[in-house]
């Protein structure tokens, strides 16, 4: 049962190849040999395979064409509110707009000029356009995002009128407008899920523990809430017989859990831990008992059944995370009390930190580890005082509310940048700190410390494996590169964004989390290259090399001559002293060399710029020998002259273009030239993201190794079929 259990538990996130045919096939070959259950396990992912391609087929494909059409949303929750930005979940209430039915789920987007709200409909004209997914190794998946979150277009808010609905939700929170900062933030977030209102200094002390996901409405506050309100009703001495209170204890949890799905207007993270912890409610009832890793793996398993889509969140996690802390609690040992609660919320934080370091990036200061056993536990508590209050005004209460929470901030900030509090455990420190949670959160029948050996073979494991390569990131109409050379990492390029208001480095930091940058070379100024150099700095340690071209002169230091990459050797080949002209002419161009390759960073060069590059590797003896080159300016026909092409002779030619883009990048004859070349065009609008391995000089194309089970684009697609997905350079040049 075990074995099953977790085989079920682990179900959203197989990554099957085959098709559904092909695995029913399979379950009856199994069946008719005896394997019953292997042969059930692939019915269900058949099950799970025909849903998901069911949904993906809902979503426009990447390929359709914005259109405007008037019609009408309501707003069912508010993503991002910022000065000049709103973005929010809504409901498309109007008739069917080309194939957008009723009650269709959108992603709805609006300039400065409108402030949205939770519950507010909005009635005007709108530019429906595809959700378009970059695909990155270890990147977030826009079309996977929407998928989780049932979207099925991107609307932009082009023209229209905000209808502010009038209820006691939106009366309550329109009081907290009044109440100060900090505590007015808090409220705000932890009461209706809305974080725009946080104060920055609160914000930022939370990112840096690693707890800013407790600063709104999610899984683990309704998990405490609910587990809060069984203990009580389990307090209380009516009804006196057991299986009576067993359904009156239930019943509590279950209108408990409604109240707050409808006062979030039904998030799905809160209607997650909503089913999680109503199930584990109803399971006493029926006078049953279930094992920690049983009751985790039905209650995803009943999830999934109800939204397939569900097995694609990131906050399903989360929410999977707060019912093993509440299911551990409730089954796996007799104790009870304060100190052991606190005891298993450590071994929880432990755990959490590593796995979350590991796998997901995140750095977790020591304060983040300890914090996570105070915080989390008077989360309850202050949800309490401001729920009091908000209900009967009391301004007294407020006031000392807010007292508490400056100074408990100030002393955060305090402990976390003037302390020692605020260094990063080692992985060895982190390799026993997991041991040390297993050892907590396991129940009594299995081996605890066992884990120890176990721990520190996952972090020898994960330990990198010295591999030389050079990733090309797909960020649509942009260019970013991270080079990696064992635990060194570099930066080329940082993609489009623009500084205090949003970049695309989110779409490729992922691969270099974990890691520090060792530097940043930056082409030149243009914005599609430099864009996300704010965003970057604040996501990293600020690395020893910053050094850009062009009008990245006058911020940073300008393109050195030499650097080593770890293995790689990364030498400038122009500009090599003062240049005049345009910004194209003074992009840094470099040549990386290792094992034997060699790659060209072309930046944005233009033709003289590419002249000079051409007498640079005549002086090296490359010409001809260089295996492959970043094309110039996406694509574009001031880059790629005829004899460049040519005399460098590359075997790849690496396009970093977005799709549809409105320069008409890359040109048609910049890739007949690099074809009519002998070059192999590999291109990230096509083929995800690129990576070029230094020690065998192969290219891996994202969206070929990787499932894509989500995706509308064309999967193992030949890139040198330009002809037909190229558009004729008959707009101006980007």
């Amino acid at each position: 049962m075990m074995i099953w259990s977790l085989i079920v538990s682990s179900l959203p996130w197989f990554p099957s190849a085959l098709s559904p045919f092909s695995l029913i096939l399979l379950a009856t070959m199994l069946i008719l040999s005896r394997f019953p259950w292997l042969g059930l396990f692939c019915i269900v992912v058949a099950i799970q395979e025909i849903r998901i391609t069911d949904r993906v087929n809902l979503l426009w494909p990447e390929s359709t064409q914005a259109v405007s059409c008037a019609g009408e949303v309501r707003v069912d929750r508010l993503l991002n509110q910022a000065i000049d930005f709103s973005s929010a979940s809504a409901t498309w209430t109007q008739i069917d707009c080309h194939g957008l039915e009723e009650g269709s789920r959108v992603k709805l987007q609006a300039g400065p000029n409108y402030r949205l709200q939770t519950g507010d409909r909005v009635k005007g004209l709108f530019r429906l356009s595809p959700v378009i997914g970059f695909q990155n190794p270890g990147g977030f998946d826009a079309r996977r995002h929407a998928l989780a979150n049932g979207w099925r277009v991107k609307a932009q808010l082009v023209d229209g009128e905000i209808l502010s609905q009038t209820s006691q939700r939106s009366s309550l929170r329109d009081q907290t407008h009044a109440w100060p900062n900090p505590i007015r933030g808090l409220a705000q977030a932890l009461l209706f899920g809305e974080k725009q209102a946080l104060d920055r200094r609160v914000l930022t002390v939370f990112e840096t523990l690693g707890l800013s996901h407790l600063l709104a409405i999610s899984g683990l506050h309704v998990g405490l809430v609910l587990a809060a309100l069984w203990w009580l009703a389990g307090r209380s001495v009516w009804p006196r017989h057991p299986h009576q209170r067993a359904i009156f204890r239930s019943g509590i949890v279950c209108l408990g859990a409604y109240f707050i799905a409808s006062w979030t207007l039904f998030s799905p993270s809160v209607v997650r831990a909503g089913v999680m912890a109503t199930f584990l409610s109803v399971i006493p009832v029926f006078g049953l008992r279930f094992t920690l890793h049983q009751v985790i793996a039905i209650t995803l398993a009943c999830i999934v059944v109800f939204d397939p889509m569900i097995a694609l969140s990131t906050g399903f996690l989360m929410s999977a995370g707060a019912i093993v802390l509440i299911a551990q609690i409730l089954w796996a040992t007799r104790t009870r009390g304060l100190i052991h609660l606190l005891v298993m919320q450590l071994g929880f934080s432990c755990v959490l930190a590593v796995l979350l370091s590991h796998w997901l990036g995140f750095d977790y200061p020591w304060l983040g580890i300890l914090a996570n056993v105070v915080v989390v536990p008077l989360l309850p508590v202050l949800l309490l005082v401001l729920a009091i209050a908000l209900v009967f005004d009391w301004g007294w209460l407020v006031a000392v509310a807010n007292t508490v929470i400056a100074w408990s901030i100030e002393t955060l900030d305090v402990l976390l940048f003037r302390t020692n509090f605020g260094v990063i455990p080692s992985e060895w420190v982190l390799a026993c700190l997991f041991a040390l949670g297993a050892s907590v959160l396991l129940p009594k029948p299995l081996p605890r410390w066992s884990f120890l050996a176990l721990a520190i073979s996952l972090v020898v494991q994960l330990e990198s494996r010295g591999v030389d390569r050079l990733v090309i990131h797909d960020v649509g109409q942009g260019s970013a590169s991270t080079l990696v050379s064992g635990k060194t990492r570099a930066m080329f390029d940082l993609a489009a964004g623009q500084a205090e208001r949003w970049s695309r480095t989110g779409q490729f930091l992922p691969i270099s989390r974990g890691f520090d940058l060792d530097a940043i070379l930056i082409s030149h100024g243009d914005m599609d290259h430099s864009g996300g150099l704010v965003s970057t700095l604040r996501q990293t340690a600020i690395p020893p090399v910053i050094e850009g071209g062009g009008s990245m002169e006058e911020w940073v230091r300008p393109c050195h001559a030499t650097h080593r990459i770890g293995d790689v050797s990364v030498d400038l080949l122009w500009p090599v002293g003062p240049v005049e002209g345009s910004e194209n002419r003074r992009s840094c161009v470099y040549l990386l060399s290792a094992h034997g390759q060699s790659v060209l960073m072309m930046g944005d060069a233009d033709w003289f710029a590419e002249s000079q590059v051409v007498k640079a590797l005549h002086r090296r003896n490359l010409l001809g020998e260089i295996d492959a080159v970043v094309v110039s300016h996406h694509g574009a026909r001031d880059g790629s002259n005829p004899s460049f092409v040519q005399l460098v002779g590359a075997n790849h030619a690496f396009i970093s273009v977005g799709q549809s883009n409105r320069y008409g990048h890359p040109h048609r004859e910049v890739l007949e030239r690099w074809a009519e070349a002998g070059a192999q065009l590999h291109r990230t609008d096509l083929d995800g993201a690129l990576t070029f391995d230094f020690q065998d000089g192969r290219v891996s194309r994202y969206r070929q190794t990787s499932p894509s089970r989500w995706s509308q684009a064309p999967i193992g697609q030949r890139s040198n079929e330009w002809s037909d997905q190229s558009t004729v350079g008959s707009r101006a040049d980007g």
